[in-house]
Formats: C-alpha cells, sequence, structure tokens
C-alpha cells in the first residue's frame, strides 16, 4: 500500500479532479485516465481523501517564472547535503553521490547518440546546471555542443582492449565532477569488433535523480530512433519547483509534519550496528563495489503474489527481509533504516516530465525485537512506513539536522544504512525500454558519501534484479557476501512457501558462523576453587609494589589498585549494595574500570558493564532491566551526563592514595 499522498500525486498527473460535497468524495476524470484499479483505490482510501481535502490545506503551486529561469536558485535539502558530503570535511566524505554504468549494443551511431543528447540538454535546464560557490544552484543560458567521445578498439586484441575498458571504468566510475563547472555528466562510447559499441555514462545526482534518469533515457532512446520527433514543451522547470517548494513551510502540512517528527526524537534509535572492521573516520580514500543478484521472473511472480496475499506491496516486503538480515548482524534490533524516496510532489501538471534532483530520505524505525511472525514484523514497518510518508514534507534530512542541533551541533550518529526500492520507476517497463533500445547493461555501481551500504532493487526483464553498493573496507572480508547471500535465500525461501511467513523467528545466520560459534562457546572444564577476584586479590598480597595497571602516563601498582577497590568496596556496602545484585558501571575507557569491577566483586556484588557513549535512552533501558539503583563511575562522566531519579553514583578517582 502507497501513501495517501502518492495516490494524489498520481490523481494530479493523470488530470482527475478530486472534491468534498455533502460529506461524499467526488471525482472526474478524462477519458481513459480513470484504471479500474486506481477507481478501487480511492473508493477504499475515501476516508483519507476526505480528511486530506477537509482540512482545506492547499499545496503550494509551482508557478512557470520563463524570465528569471537563468537566475540563481536554492538547493534542495538533499542536494545541499550531497554538495557537504563530497567535501573531505566529513566521515565517509570527499565522493560525489554520482551513477555510472555501462551499456553495450551493436550498431549503434555515436554521433546520432551525441545528436540525440544534445537536444535533450537544450530541453532538460537541469543538464545545463551548475552549483555556485553560495551554495545556490544555476542554469546555464548556453552551453557548447556536447561531443561524446570516442575510443575505437576494433584492431586491438582482446586483452588489450578488457585493459582499456577497465581502465575507462576507473577513471569514470567514481567521479567527482566539479560542481561549478559544466557538465556534471560525461558521456564516452568505445568501438569494438563485431560492431559492439560500449557506451559509458558518468552522472551526478545532484542533477538528476533516478525518476529523471528513466525520462532522459526514454527520450534519448525516441530521439535516437527518430532525431526530428518533436517533444512536448515543457513551461515548468526544476527551479519553478524549487521555489514552489520552500513555500510549503507555511502550510500546515509543514508544522504537522515537523511536530510528528520532533516528537519522536528523543527515543529516536540509531543506526544499525553493524560489525566494523575499520573506523570510518580513518578512511580516507575508499570506493563502493557492489554485489548483484537477480530472482527470475517466475520467482518474482510468485514472491510478489505472496507478498500482496499478506497485505503488503512488493516495495514493503523486499524492505522488510532487509531489516530481518540486518538485525541479524547488528548488535541492537532496533534501528533507523534509511529509506531513499522519489518524491515529485503534484505541484504542476508537468512535474513528472522534467529532470532534477527530487530525492528525499525517509528514517524509518525499525524494531526487530518485537514479538510475532515475519509477516507480523514485516506489517508493522510497512504501516510505519506508511504513517511516516504521510508526514513526510519535514524530510529525513531535516530530521537529522534537529538531531544534530540537539546534540550540540554533531549529530550522534549518521544514518548509513540505505534501501532504495526503484520499483516504482519500471512499473510501466519505460526506463527499463529505453536502455535496451541502446543496449544491455554491463556494469553499473553507485555511491553515496557518508553511507555503508546501499540496497537497490529494481524490475529488469520482468525478473527482480538486487543489488548491494558498500564500503567493502568498513567490513570483515566476507561478512558482505554473508549478508547479501542471506538476503537472496530469504527472498528464494519466502516466494517457495508460507513456512516463512508465518516463522517467529528466522534462521539467518551462516551455517559456518553458527558451528564457529558453537566451538568458541564449548567452554566446559572444572570450574576452579574461590571467587573471581581472590587471584588479583593473592598477587596483591605477593607483589604489593609491582605494576598492575599501566595507561599513558599513569602506573598503579597491585597494592594501589586493592586499596581503590577495597575503598569502593566498603562505600558501596554503606551505600546499601547488597550481595547478589547488580551495580552499574557506566565508563569510558580506562584504569577506572578496573577498580570498578574489583570493588564491586569484592563487596559481593555483580557488575553491569553499561558504556558511557551508548545514546542517554539506551542507557536508562539497561540500568531499569538491570533493575540498577548504584552506578560507579568516572567524575567527569558523572558531572556531564543524566540520570535516572533516584539513583545514587559513586566515583572512582585517585583521592584514596593521598
Amino acid at each position: 500500500m502507497r501513501s495517501i499522498m502518492e495516490v494524489l500525486s498520481e490523481v494530479n498527473r493523470l488530470g482527475i479532479k478530486l472534491w468534498e460535497e455533502d460529506h461524499r468524495l467526488r471525482f472526474s476524470a478524462p477519458q481513459g485516465a480513470l484504471s479500474p484499479e486506481l477507481r478501487n483505490e480511492l473508493v477504499e482510501r475515501k476516508a483519507e481523501l476526505l480528511e486530506l481535502l477537509h482540512t482545506s490545506v492547499e499545496l503550494p503551486r509551482a508557478v512557470p517564472d520563463p524570465e528569471r529561469r537563468h537566475e540563481p536558485f536554492p538547493l534542495t535539502d538533499i542536494q545541499q547535503a550531497y554538495w557537504v558530503g563530497r567535501a573531505g570535511a566529513v566521515d565517509l566524505g570527499g565522493v560525489s553521490t554520482h551513477v555510472y554504468f555501462e551499456l553495450e549494443g551493436r550498431g549503434l551511431d555515436v554521433e546520432r547518440l551525441a545528436r540525440a543528447w544534445n537536444r535533450l540538454v537544450q530541453r532538460h535546464e537541469m543538464l545545463r546546471a551548475v552549483i555556485l560557490a553560495s551554495g545556490q544552484q544555476q542554469f546555464l543560458a548556453q552551453v557548447p555542443t556536447y561531443v561524446i567521445a570516442t575510443s575505437d578498439l576494433r584492431r586491438v586484441g582482446a586483452e588489450e582492449a578488457t585493459r582499456l575498458i577497465d581502465d575507462a571504468r576507473q577513471q569514470m566510475s567514481h567521479q567527482v565532477l566539479p560542481t561549478d563547472q559544466w557538465p556534471l555528466f560525461e558521456l564516452r562510447a568505445t568501438l569494438l569488433p563485431e560492431e559492439r559499441v560500449r557506451l559509458h555514462i558518468s552522472i551526478d545526482v545532484v542533477i538528476a535523480d533516478g525518476a529523471s534518469m528513466t525520462r532522459l533515457f526514454q527520450e534519448w532512446s525516441q530521439l535516437y530512433a527518430q532525431p526530428d520527433l518533436p517533444l512536448a514543451p515543457l513551461e515548468l522547470s526544476f527551479r519553478d519547483y524549487v521555489l514552489a517548494e520552500e513555500r510549503l513551510r507555511d502550510t500546515e502540512l509543514y508544522t504537522r509534519s515537523r511536530n510528528y517528527w520532533t516528537e519522536r526524537l528523543d527515543t529516536f534509535p540509531s543506526a544499525p550496528e553493524l560489525p566494523l572492521a575499520s573506523n570510518p573516520a580513518t578512511l580516507e580514500k575508499y570506493q563502493f563495489q557492489r554485489r548483484s543478484g537477480r530472482l527470475e521472473p517466475a520467482t518474482w511472480r510468485q514472491l510478489a503474489a505472496r507478498a500482496r496475499k499478506a497485505g503488503l506491496t512488493p516495495s514493503g516486503l523486499l524492505m522488510a527481509a532487509y531489516a530481518e538480515v540486518l538485525a541479524t548482524w547488528s548488535k541492537g534490533k532496533r534501528f533507523v533504516l534509511n529509506l531513499t524516496l522519489f518524491n515529485r510532489l503534484p505541484l504542476h501538471p508537468q512535474v513528472h516530465d522534467i529532470v532534477g534532483d527530487f530525492t528525499s530520505i525517509n528514517l524509518l524505525e525499525v524494531d526487530g525485537a518485537l514479538p510475532g511472525t515475519f509477516t507480523d514484523r514485516a506489517t508493522r514497518l510497512q504501516q510505519q512506513l506508511l504513517k511516516d510518508m504521510d508526514h513526510r514534507f519535514f524530510g529525513g534530512v531535516q530530521v537529522l539536522r534537529e538531531l544534530a542541533r540537539r546534540e550540540g551541533g554533531t549529530p550522534r550518529t549518521l544514518m548509513p544504512v540505505v534501501f532504495t526500492s526503484g520499483l516504482a520507476l519500471g512499473s510501466s517497463g519505460q526506463g527499463a525500454s529505453a536502455l535496451n533500445e541502446l543496449g544491455t547493461l554491463v556494469y553499473g555501481i553507485n555511491q553515496t558519501p557518508q553511507v555503508w551500504l546501499d540496497l537497490q532493487v529494481l524490475e529488469q526483464d520482468e525478473g527482480l534484479a538486487i543489488n548491494w553498493d558498500a564500503v567493502e573496507a568498513l567490513f570483515s572480508p566476507g561478512m558482505l557476501d554473508d549478508m547479501f547471500e542471506a538476503y537472496r535465500q530469504l527472498l528464494e525461501t519466502l516466494a517457495a512457501g508460507e513456512k516463512a511467513w508465518t516463522d517467529a523467528t528466522l534462521s539467518l545466520t551462516p551455517a559456518a558462523h553458527l558451528a564457529r560459534r558453537e566451538t568458541i562457546n564449548a567452554t566446559g572444564a572444572p570450574l576452579p576453587d574461590g571467587l573471581l577476584h581472590t587471584p588479583f586479590l593473592q598477587q596483591a598480597a605477593l607483589r604489593p609494589q609491582q605494576p598492575a595497571i599501566l595507561s599513558g602516563d599513569l602506573s598503579l601498582t597491585y597494592g594501589e589498585v586493592a586499596k581503590l577497590a577495597t575503598d569502593l568496596a566498603h562505600r558501596l556496602r554503606d551505600a546499601g549494595v547488597q550481595p547478589d545484585t547488580l551495580v552499574a558501571v557506566v565508563m569510558e575507557k580506562g584504569w577506572e574500570q578496573v577498580v570498578a569491577v574489583l570493588g564491586i566483586l569484592m563487596a559481593g556484588a555483580a557488575y553491569l558493564p553499561v558504556a558511557a557513549e551508548l545514546p542517554l535512552e539506551r542507557r536508562r533501558h539497561l540500568l531499569s532491566v538491570g533493575e540498577v539503583r548504584v552506578v560507579v563511575t568516572q567524575p567527569w562522566v558523572d558531572e556531564r551526563d543524566e540520570w535516572p531519579e533516584g539513583s545514587r553514583r559513586l566515583r572512582v578517582d585517585r583521592a584514596p592514595l593521598a
């Protein structure tokens, strides 16, 4: 099921008029515009449409302004995020949001392709756009004729041709084109034996989102086939749309959306806590790598049918399966999934005909710990998404900015795990058929600054194409292969039968991991005499002057650590700590942790380690579940952080040694 605003957008695009009359929904449509499926959807969602109409909230209209078309205008929220992200000042920055792919066809006329492309450059102003140093964008009134650079490898050996194609791929696949210079795209052609032509296509997404590229390739294919084909003139520009969208901030829709998101931020989860082999802040040079898979048409049709039977959209099912895989590898099962939305609001009848970056993001809250079957979890996730999308006028970039503002200017986390569904883009088949006219897709890769992993799904040749683009250097060897295979197998299993849909838990962990885990946990051995801290006390008695802890310039002997731990144990007992109760150790990494653990054990209690870096809500949850009343911490953590009402804190420092 799609959001009510998506329904309204399609109704507007088709020229269908909706209005309320005597508390009834009325509509009129041009002949042939209202399909039986859309009519049924309008009837089924009458109450939602009436509520939207009853609010008397109108979206601002985009008014074409040809006289000012070439004046600078603001970047959208997502364009600004992309622009900032391509600088090296942020973790995993220094790259552009960029699409690169290669098509191979036979008998293509490169000069004819170039003429068709130049017609598109003149038709769509965003193909003539640059970003100014001021952070605004501008359409250039005139640009030179674009020439597709061509390499003739028809008389070169196969091995050398492969090397030269790889060289072109290395040069173009991860380009960071200067945004203040035209063009923000690059096209090349490689001539190969047997009339084969390899097209290399590089586009900065800051000028064209996925739906825009579908439009471009459809029109490029049409103009290549019919060079003199007249195309309907465009009155609307992306500039007109952006300025109209800015006026949305003065509406009730925007206010309601802002309130919906900001009221949730205090308990908003972070990104999936995936195991990392490298700190993102330490990676200076990196590239995305792609894993690709496919569901054949019969399997895809069966899976989509089972999804609809369960009340899920195909995109909703694919998203839920992705969340299951992430929850399997993530340290916590409650996290945020970053969804790419192609968000064209119905501000003008031509809004679907123009090129630009209309992308927004939705920060979808996932809670894989809730009870129920896979179908239950998928249904909850889809319902949450629909609720979010009806409040999408305060976008995900704005949500991240608000999080950063509340946390002193630096967000506690990025949302670097992304899901992108291109199913809606390919629903008409136009994008795929346009590409097929030009050639067969033989290679592709996407990249986005501050993203770790991006799953993209789209329909291709009646099947489902699955692409995972990831920063390989972040993860341990083999981990992404295991995750990708778990996702593919889960989709196959869901397509094959009903059992996985009704299972409360899904076994997605690879068999090799389970065997390794069992081996590691096979720790059966005779239990030693004494308590956990007894060996330390024995060493302290034998060698009190020997170093026990070395931390930077600090050195503590066994005797000093024993004294500090004994002092803490007395203070714990004085605070009412009883044997077999939990005392939390909320600390940053440091020597104080050793003293805290020893002191708690010597008091007869048990310790609950809680990282001081965890979000406040997560720490409160752990303390509540552990029924913790006493916390051992470091002085600066005690002063800096907020604590549950009624909790008592004991500080560890070197004062007892004075």
